[in-house]
């Protein structure tokens, strides 16, 4: 608006700013080598497939993972784990009855906090105590599934019961000042191995960090969003990153159950061109951004009724405001959003879906003004980039 010079700087650019760039809406500046050209980390990938324990289960670290931690805590140097769910497991069913330990305020499981012996919501914060027996059938039969940071931290402890080992999550750094002890711990080289979730992939730059481990890769990579691709792609790149940043070269693992996926396949050989050049056909074909733009409506209500029927009715005012316009717009939906309940109100959305932007908006805050009550709330999620 005043006609200042903007500048967009990541080492993993959003799709649709690198489509900007390429059409020369942006201009475009290139890093190709790392600050005195020190190499790139060489990145391996484990299929999970084909790991298995004793007993048939899927272990939480391959054997590559578990000689590489070896071998750099024998050089006295540092690794970096990454795992994005934090708690204990992900989730806890009774093996009798197939009870399934759910928030009762969102549609979600309880994850499971070891350490403080309880079972707590991640979106809305509901606790309660962990419980020996199941409350439908009285079994004792409480079987676990999945991985967090928790239960990572106690596998590692149990595997190097000499190593100083140091979680790095929301739990651990609700405190003031607690995200900065540990990093300073880190820095002083009072940690060996350092378990953590998202906030330890980016910005951080520790010369001594010589592996960086990624424990499930597929977590992002079975997100139901047209993105997931392209943030598992950023994910594991800028966790990368953190290793190798001294004189010695680093390595990063990847632990997956797709090794073949095109996002992981192009992380390794650190190729974002390929990678942008495989993912903007994906989203030519299906005509999403950066060959459209979205709005998505988001409708939240206590009584499930009455959100039921605001949608429908919303659903069939936003398709005759598409047809007045020449159908440009498509509407997607309405359907129960990905998370169908949290804090005690049901959730539904729409997706709009076009090339004009101003369009687009006219109808989102058209349907807003004229559909919202006392009873059913809607809100318009405008993604910024509709506006580059």
């Amino acid at each position: 608006m005043q006609k200042a010079v903007v500048v967009l700087g990541s080492a993993t650019p959003g799709i649709r700013s690198y489509y900007n760039a390429r059409t020369q809406k942006y201009a475009f500046l290139e890093l190709t080598q790392r600050v005195q050209n020190r190499p790139l980390p060489r990145i391996d990938i484990v299929d999970m497939k084909a790991q298995k324990e004793a007993h048939g289960k899927t272990p939480i670290l391959s054997d590559t993972m578990t000689l590489a931690i070896a071998e750099t805590l024998a050089r006295k140097e540092q690794s970096l784990l990454f795992l994005n769910k934090r708690g204990f497991d992900t989730f806890l069913v009774c093996g009798d009855c197939g009870y399934n330990f759910r928030c009762p305020n969102c549609a979600v499981a309880l994850k499971s906090h070891l350490a403080e012996s309880i079972i707590k919501c991640h979106y809305c914060d509901h606790t309660q105590k962990s419980m020996p027996l199941c409350p439908n059938c009285r079994s004792g039969k409480i079987l676990s599934y999945g991985t967090g940071t928790q239960k990572l931290e106690k596998e590692i402890e149990r595997l190097f019961p000499g190593a100083r080992i140091c979680r790095m999550d929301s739990d651990t750094t609700a405190r003031k000042g607690s995200q900065e002890e540990i990093l300073c711990a880190l820095e002083q080289k009072k940690i060996d191995i350092l378990v953590g979730t998202q906030m330890i992939t980016k910005g951080h730059d520790f010369p001594f960090i010589t592996l960086v481990g990624v424990i499930a890769a597929d977590t992002s990579l079975n997100m139901p969003d047209f993105r997931a691709s392209e943030k598992t792609f950023q994910m594991l790149t800028q966790v990368a990153g953190r290793g190798g940043r001294g004189t010695v070269c680093g390595r990063v693992i990847i632990q997956t159950f797709n090794p073949e996926h095109y996002a992981l396949q192009y992380t390794q050989k650190h190729d974002y061109p390929s990678f942008y050049s495989d993912e903007i056909e994906f989203r030519r074909a299906l005509q999403y951004p950066p060959f459209s733009r979205i709005i998505c409506l988001r409708l939240s209500s206590g009584k499930k009724d009455a959100l039921m029927e605001t949608a429908q009715e919303t659903g069939r005012k936003a398709r005759e405001l598409a047809a007045r316009h020449g159908n440009a717009v498509e509407i997607i939906g309405p359907s129960e959003s990905p998370l169908a309940k949290i804090r005690g109100q049901y959730r539904q959305q729409m997706l709009i879906k076009g090339r004009n932007s101003r369009i687009l908006h006219a109808i989102a805050f058209d349907l807003m003004e004229k559909h919202e009550t006392s009873a059913v709330k809607i809100t318009v999620d405008v993604d910024p980039e509709n506006f580059m």
